[in-house]
């Protein structure tokens, strides 16, 4: 067995002190500079200068470079505002020009929208073969492959907005064309209408003319089309019935004429045609008596109009009333007692008169004037010669002043402002008689009849108070009606003159 010899451990360590061996100071050298190595020298400054020619080239040869793309830019520019120029007028050109279109000489504006209706036909093929053959060669002629890359694009896109302009146009000045036709036949096969009176000839009017409307309904829908057809068939139905009923006076035939064509409209069409047929009816008795009334009338004027100015040849009186007895009962009956009366031969009574005139000046309607006036007729005990014929041109001028303006008058006016002054019954007459012969006279109108009411009025007041004097000496010259002469002052003095 091999021994194992045991090591040695230190049992306590030991640890040797250590010093720091003094540092020596190194002596300062001194700075050795070395000379540097000149720039230019060994042809350094050849070598620099010609980098910098060559950076000069190359920014001059650029800067003519961009000068040449700039010039190319700027021709695109000027050749794009030219053309839009060139191509605005041809659309808006107003000159006129003739051309022929299938053998006729047709003037129409230079412009494409500028055409209107047929006119504008064909617009949008012109505008493409002018732009093709004209405009494009024109404006893009001569420019470089740089340049027509730009301005090529650019025109093109114009043209297009341009060109759908000119299509929308052209379609809508298509479209208005053939609806005016369309519209223009219509109208004149209603106008047709109003003369037919067969029921078989209505029909066939109305399917011609739904049918000839068709190739422009053609671009409705169901219903629009259905609405459209029916306002044609009610025209023509209203302008034949209507028509008939004008030209016939039967609501029977007329009525009869609507019912034939009944199942071509709306009931609701049916039902206004036939309200209008029985309104228009009911004017049509009514007017007929007005107008049966206004020849009465005027027959009534007329005679009493001779009959006062003494005009009236009363050789075979007996006839004239039968005749007048015919047409108008009461003027014969008035006639006949105005005859067994004795005519004019009577004593006027002044209040009697001022009633008569009262009621024909102031009167609403031409019946009611005309009564009043036979009514005077009848009165040969009442009414003088002179003063009927007097109130006969009033009836005149208050009919005319009714027919004028419906209302209160200048007559109306006359009378009432007459009757204000409260004169005497002889004296109100007077101022009655002497007002309406110089209107007669003047065949004055409007306001000119106050001023000569209040100037006669003015008269009488100072005849009838001559106390009224004072010293004023601007005078005015009147003149009755019987030509009698006077200066009348503002103070109310009268000075006649002889």
């Amino acid at each position: 067995m091999a021994m194992k010899v045991p090591k040695y451990q230190r049992q306590v360590g030991i640890e040797t002190a250590r010093t720091q061996a003094p540092r020596m100071p190194t002596p300062r050298m001194p700075q050795i500079t070395m000379p540097k190595v000149v720039p230019g020298a060994f042809g350094a400054d050849v070598g620099r200068a010609t980098q910098a020619l060559g950076e000069v080239g190359l920014k001059i040869a650029g800067h003519l470079q961009q000068m040449a793309i700039d010039k190319q830019d700027r021709e695109v520019l000027r050749r794009e505002t030219e053309y839009r120029k060139d191509l605005q007028n041809r659309l808006i050109n107003g000159e006129e020009e003739t051309i022929q279109i299938d053998g006729q000489d047709v003037t129409r504006p230079r412009g494409f929208l500028r055409r209107q209706l047929e006119q504008a036909e064909g617009a949008t093929q012109e505008l493409d073969k002018v732009y093709q053959e004209e405009v494009r060669n024109q404006y893009l002629g001569g420019l470089s492959r740089y340049q027509l890359d730009k301005l090529g694009p650019a025109m093109d896109g114009h043209y297009l907005s341009v060109r759908n302009s000119v299509i929308t146009h052209e379609a809508n000045q298509w479209d208005e064309s053939e609806k005016n036709e369309t519209e223009s036949n219509l109208a004149q096969k209603t106008l047709d209408a109003s003369i037919i009176r067969d029921p078989d000839q209505l029909i066939a009017a109305i399917d011609d003319a739904v049918k000839s409307a068709e190739p422009y309904y053609r671009k409705f829908d169901e219903a629009t089309r259905k609405i459209l057809n029916e306002k044609i068939t009610s025209n023509i139905v209203e302008a034949a019935t209507i028509s008939t009923l004008s030209n016939t006076g039967s609501l029977v035939t007329s009525q009869g004429l609507l019912d034939s064509a009944k199942d071509k409209i709306a009931e609701s069409t049916y039902s206004d045609i036939q309200s209008k047929l029985a309104s228009g009816h009911k004017s049509m008795i009514a007017a007929e008596r007005i107008r049966s009334i206004n020849k009465v009338n005027r027959g009534r004027f007329d005679y009493i109009e001779k009959i006062a100015d003494g005009t009236l040849d009363w050789g075979n009186s007996s006839e004239i009333i039968r005749q007048v007895a015919l047409t108008d009962p009461k003027l014969a009956e008035a006639m006949t007692k105005n005859i067994k009366e004795g005519g004019f031969e009577v004593e006027e009574k002044d209040e009697d008169f001022m009633e008569l005139a009262e009621h024909i000046f102031t009167s609403a309607d031409s019946k009611t004037i005309s009564d009043f006036l036979v009514s005077a007729l009848s009165e040969t005990k009442t009414v003088s010669r002179d003063r009927l014929a007097i109130l006969v041109y009033a009836a005149r001028k208050r009919v005319e002043e009714l027919n004028e303006e419906p209302g209160r008058g200048f007559l109306e006016s006359l009378v009432y402002a007459i009757e204000s002054q409260n004169f005497l019954a002889d004296n109100a007459a007077k101022v009655l008689v002497n007002t309406m012969k110089r209107i007669q006279k003047e065949n004055a109108n409007g306001t000119r009849i106050l001023e000569i009411t209040d100037e006669e009025t003015r008269k009488q007041i100072l005849k009838d108070n001559p106390d009224i004097i004072t010293n004023s000496e601007k005078g005015e010259l009147m003149e009755d009606a019987d030509g009698n002469k006077a200066m009348v002052f503002p103070d109310g003095r009268i000075e006649e003159i002889e």
